[in-house]
């Protein structure tokens, strides 16, 4: 199964919500390496971010205002 996690932009709360639902532990928002990368999030394409323990594709997508 695929699971998204969609907001405004993709790569600014989806994607803290898609790292603590992977249980990514994360001590700085520089640890992510799409966070706030407004270029992928213009791409209008879903990011993927990890897979979870049992098999489920995360992604996140920004859908604008």
């Amino acid at each position: 199964m695929k699971i998204m996690f969609i907001g405004t932009s993709g790569v600014h709360h989806p994607l803290l919500a898609a790292y603590s639902f992977l249980n990514i532990a994360v001590q700085d928002l520089n640890d992510m390496p799409v966070f706030g990368n407004a270029r992928l999030d213009a791409a209008g394409s879903p990011l993927y971010i990890g897979e979870d323990s049992r098999g489920n594709q995360v992604y996140t997508l920004g859908m604008g205002k």
